[in-house]
């Protein structure tokens, strides 16, 4: 494979060659020696696009842009045969070839715009019908225009015969205005599908014939000057310069590349097809003006304003159908994000309220619990019971084993106790260090201590080794359990001090045991009075 240095050299070499020797048709003064030179130049360089573009096409043969490119170098090959035909006439002084070389340049634009017209649509709302009836009213304006000013007038065109030299002068500019309209219908619904250094290419390609033709139309019927040759041979050259890099891009392309589709509305009128239009009703304008009436021009003119009319009604409907779909589309959005959202806050409030070492509330839960509990109970005239938990000498553990196996340790009890407490409806809460609490609603003095003896019997079968521990060879807990019926002569804060100081007489007796509170007072701690082992 060549290296990237002679490939730029080489693209280098062609541009210079198509600049210097592209010639569209061979309507230079003089032409008959220039015809020899740019043959000899250009033939080449044509042939090397001729050859990129088929590379090109079986690199890419399978993508949507594959017919396209196949279709380009067909039509780099259909010019290249006219102009050889054109140049031959010019050498043999005959004019019988001339026609030849028309149907070959002519059908060479007809497969660019059959291409562009096969590349599939980037969004359902770009209609080809749509894209057909602009191409209609500008080709059928531009064919109206060209057959007033240019054909009507004169009897006879390039010496073979008055009806063959008007269809073919008509079929150039309408050609050449279906190839521009074509394109620019197409830039964001079909040639989206290009990358954008081809699409730009295209498009460059496709201007540059259009201006080159539209010079050698001046020069023909308005004045013949040598410049405009010299500026149709250099627009020609740029146009299949812009081939030449649209073929080097996808030659070189990895297979299937291809750019992201576009979407959208369908586009307002193209500006080429609303020239077209205008210049139809300044024609109408002039004949009014002159007092004449040309039924050919009046007819046409009303077949292109029922096809633009029928254009611009479809284009409605299809932006209204976009526009409820995208309300649709944008409602659905919508939706789904506030159920992210939803979910999201959900998940941020739980967190918020959860103790991440252990998976069990937070003391920010317990206080907001307990208090709602606490309303509850005192509506209901229903026991509340609160058991608080502390893992027997903890501060040893972690010094005997590290604080890493001393967080394995606290989730391994929070599992414990939230294995003993069944009802859903009751708390497990981490309260801070190595304690934890239960809240049970409806529970009396006998249910709390049930589940505060499971509790324990819980712990010491997970048989967490402890070495460190003055009351068994295994982690153990000491719960203190306070239960009351919420009054107005009571607080919450009085029930977590009753359940504070059976714990810590639970402490007091040797840990590894439950003590129940005998009642919870208003004004001051409860003594522990009643216990039950572990």
């Amino acid at each position: 494979m060549a290296s990237p240095v002679v490939e730029q050299r080489t693209r280098i070499a062609v541009g210079i060659l198509l600049l210097l020797g592209a010639v569209g048709m061979p309507y230079i003064a003089g032409a008959r020696p220039w015809a020899v030179v740019a043959a000899v130049v250009d033939v080449p360089a044509r042939l090397f696009i001729v050859w990129a573009m088929s590379m090109a096409w079986q690199r890419h043969r399978q993508a949507p842009e594959g017919g396209l490119l196949l279709l380009l170098a067909g039509s780099v090959l259909l010019d290249l045969l006219s102009a050889l035909i054109f140049r031959s006439a010019v050498l043999g002084a005959n004019d019988a070839l001339l026609p030849f070389g028309d149907v070959a340049q002519l059908l060479s634009y007809g497969f660019v715009i059959v291409g562009v017209l096969l590349l599939p649509r980037t969004s359902q709302w770009r209609s080809p019908t749509t894209t057909a009836l602009d191409i209609a009213v500008t080709v059928g304006g531009f064919g109206l225009v060209v057959w007033f000013y240019l054909i009507r007038p004169a009897p006879q065109y390039g010496g073979y015969g008055a009806w063959l030299g008007a269809v073919t002068e008509i079929a150039y500019p309408v050609l050449d205005a279906a190839l521009l309209i074509s394109v620019l219908a197409r830039f964001r619904g079909g040639l989206g599908r290009l990358v954008p250094a081809a699409r730009a290419a295209l498009v460059v390609a496709v201007v540059a014939t259009f201006v080159g033709d539209g010079f050698i139309g001046i020069a023909f019927y308005v004045a013949r000057q040598p410049w405009m040759g010299y500026a149709v041979v250099v627009c020609h050259g740029i146009g299949l310069m812009a081939l030449l890099l649209l073929a080097q891009t996808y030659r070189r392309a990895p297979s299937g590349w291809s750019a992201d589709g576009g979407t959208g509305t369908e586009p307002p009128l193209p500006p080429v097809s609303a020239a077209a239009l205008t210049i139809t009703l300044l024609a109408m304008g002039q004949e009014a003006v002159a007092g004449r009436t040309n039924l050919t021009l009046v007819a046409g003119a009303a077949v292109l304003g029922l096809l633009l009319v029928v254009r611009q009604l479809l284009g409605v409907r299809t932006n209204n159908r976009w526009l409820r779909e995208r309300e649709r589309q944008l409602d659905a959005e919508v939706r789904a994000r506030t159920s992210e959202l939803a979910d999201v806050n959900a998940q941020l409030a739980q967190l918020a309220t959860m103790d991440a070492l252990t998976g069990v509330a937070n003391r920010r839960r317990f206080d907001a619990v307990l208090a709602d509990m606490w309303s509850s109970g005192e509506r209901a005239a229903q026991p509340l019971a609160l058991l608080m938990l502390d893992v027997d000498a903890f501060k040893a553990y972690n010094d005997s084993y590290g604080h890493a196996a001393g967080d394995e340790t606290l989730r391994a009890v929070a599992a414990a106790i939230r294995t003993a407490v069944k009802r859903p409806t009751d708390l497990v809460a981490r309260y801070g260090g190595e304690e934890f609490v239960v809240l049970a609603a409806h529970t009396a003095e006998q249910g709390a201590g049930q589940i505060a003896k499971t509790i324990g019997e819980g712990v010491s079968a997970a048989a967490i080794p402890h070495r460190a521990s003055p009351v068994a060879p295994c982690v153990t807990v000491s719960i203190g359990v306070a239960v009351c019926v919420p009054s107005r002569a009571l607080t919450p804060a009085a029930l977590c001090a009753a359940a504070d100081a059976a714990l810590y007489e639970a402490k007091r007796q040797g840990r590894n045991r439950v003590v129940v509170a005998a009642n919870v007072a208003a004004d001051a701690p409860t003594d522990s009075t009643t216990d039950a082992p572990a």
